[in-house]
């Protein structure tokens, strides 16, 4: 469940961080790294807050964008 979410999310991110300017796209770049590197970690509470962390992120900017 939590991969699907995370897949989700970078969907979104990739989708989406060219309606927004340069600043907060280098910081969304940032952030797909970060959920790239994911693959590699294991499923620990750190992992699981930085995700909930991250989609409160995609949150707000699905609030802003729209």
């Amino acid at each position: 469940f939590l991969y699907e979410e995370v897949g989700k999310i970078k969907n979104y991110l990739v989708k989406n961080k060219k309606k927004y300017d340069t600043n907060m796209s280098l910081k969304i770049e940032k952030v797909l790294e970060k959920i790239s590197n994911y693959k590699t970690k294991k499923i620990d509470k750190s992992l699981i807050f930085e995700v909930l962390r991250i989609q409160s992120l995609v949150g707000e900017l699905e609030s802003n964008g729209n």
